[in-house]
């Protein structure tokens, strides 16, 4: 099986995430739970209103940015792979592209800092090797590979390399800060609302939420699809 068509699998697995994190995403209550005590004020009633605008211009931007990191890290992995070196030798492609290093809060203890940098690599590594036997097949068709390269419990240990990642960064919360801030003359377009105060949205909570739940989904449907391909394999 070539790199690329590995790839091609691992990024239809990252869409397929994603797809699932903006469903489970809940935009009102990111921005409900960032305004306090302003609930009840002009800007944040009108945009609690406006769910359909504040996915717009919240959650798919990020969302889009997470996909293209995400798509990143995949690419450094299997750059090393495919090189025969050790994951570890693209930390740094993999680190900068982690969204989760990006936001660790500026006054992070620095054990905390390296905890997360170390999970990031980990993550991959292990990844690594566990798709490794598929970069290397002569087969052409993913689970063909997979069939033939890997044991039922090397193909769950790729599953949960993958999509086991969301629950572990709950460890760091208190590192952790998701955010951004929401104009709402901008973001509404509507001049009832120019000259509104910016509000600062802290959805930290709610994206390790999605992102867990996101995760979760995809990872059931790879699990399913292992049990019918793998049936009868210890």
């Amino acid at each position: 099986m070539t790199r690329a068509a590995v790839e091609t699998e691992l990024h239809d697995a990252i869409d397929a995430t994603m797809d699932a994190v903006y469903e489970a995403f809940d935009v009102v209550s990111a921005v409900r739970g960032s305004a306090g005590g302003a609930v009840g004020s002009r800007a944040v009633d009108a945009l609690l209103k406006r769910n359909r605008v504040l996915n717009e211009r919240l959650v798919e931007p990020e969302l889009d940015r997470y996909r293209r990191n995400a798509r990143r890290q995949v690419t450094a992995m299997l750059d090393a792979v495919a090189a025969g070196d050790p994951v570890e030798t693209r930390r740094a492609e993999l680190l900068d592209a982690s969204v989760y290093v990006e936001a660790l809060r500026e006054d992070a203890p620095t054990a905390t800092r390296d905890a997360v940098e170390s999970a990031v690599v980990d993550r991959f590594t292990r990844a690594g090797v566990a798709v490794t036997p598929l970069v290397e097949s002569d087969e052409t068709e993913f689970w063909a590979a997979a069939r033939t390269e890997l044991s039922r419990a090397g193909m769950d240990d790729l599953v949960a390399a993958n999509f086991s990642f969301a629950p572990r960064m709950r460890e760091f919360r208190d590192a952790l800060a998701f955010e951004t801030r929401l104009d709402p003359g901008a973001v509404l377009d509507s001049p009832l609302v120019a000259g509104l105060p910016t509000l600062a949205v802290d959805y930290t909570d709610e994206s390790l939420r999605a992102m867990s739940r996101g995760e979760t989904r995809v990872r059931r449907a790879y699990e399913r699809a292992v049990d019918r391909r793998f049936e009868g394999d210890g």
